[in-house]
């Protein structure tokens, strides 16, 4: 299974069937860095690097033939290593529907999503399109790849623990630290959240731990009162696409929080 940057295993032992691990990897929500070429020239049925199944990327690119339609907005993403064709479905509320991103045709935009394979070829599935309007967010973008990729290989290979924490990367104050590269990065704030929504949000964009925040850590910074108003908030969260899911169920990072 597959986390921001990284991969770890599904936590089973070596008695599992291959079928539920197969469905656990499935159960868990998780993003990939990834160029567009890895996912248009994986020739399995489900997406996959070096065998683990990956079921959420994150790609950066430049947004083409931006279509609006009644129900979906279609375009092509396109990154310096290929194209791929993606689909936004709109939520409609009787004869109008859902305020559109703001995006613009021909600008830098990261896509969080899943793919589809259809009629042979493969799609994104947008989650969530955000426009991209500082060129670091780029080149930190390539280096979260080639990390990706690297931690796969070896991991792929025996040569690393799955669960091995690598903190290659702690955003803090808008600053990205990539080993010894620093990068800024725009620090963005939660648009329409409630107060609590936003202080999560804050505790996740701010962890320096590889694999995201434990829940038990995020209910100690709120009263005991409020750890149901606290589990549910994350619920909306991760339903909302604005964070996910790492190692397992009750570890979370922020979707924005790169």
């Amino acid at each position: 299974m597959s986390v921001n940057g990284g991969f770890v295993n599904d936590g089973e032992g070596g008695g599992g069937s291959a079928t539920k691990k197969r469905e656990q990897v499935r159960r868990v929500q998780s993003v990939v860095p990834v160029f567009i070429s890895y996912i248009t020239e994986c020739s399995d049925e489900e997406f996959t690097l070096y065998g683990m199944p990956v079921q959420m990327v994150d790609i950066i690119g430049v947004l083409r033939n931006f279509d609006v339609q009644s129900t979906k907005a279609t375009c092509l993403i396109e990154d310096q290593s290929g194209s791929i064709q993606a689909i936004l479905w709109l939520e409609t509320d009787g004869d109008s529907i859902s305020a559109l991103p703001p995006v613009k045709e021909n600008c830098y935009v990261r896509v969080f999503g899943s793919i589809r394979t259809q009629d042979g070829s493969k799609m994104i599935m947008i989650l969530k399109i955000i426009p991209i309007d500082d060129l670091n967010v780029v080149t930190h973008h390539r280096l979260q790849i080639i990390h990706a990729k690297v931690y796969a290989e070896k991991l792929a290979t025996g040569g690393l623990p799955a669960t091995q924490p690598v903190n290659h990367a702690a955003a803090t104050n808008g600053t990205m630290s990539f080993g010894d590269i620093k990068i800024n990065t725009p620090q963005e704030n939660p648009h329409g959240l409630k107060p609590i929504q936003a202080k999560i949000m804050s505790l996740l964009k701010n962890t320096t731990n590889y694999m995201g925040m434990a829940k038990s850590e995020i209910l100690a910074q709120f009263d005991s009162a409020q750890a149901r108003e606290v589990r549910a908030t994350l619920d909306f969260l991760l339903d909302e696409g604005h964070a996910y899911t790492t190692c397992d169920n009750d570890h979370y990072k922020a979707t924005d929080g790169f």
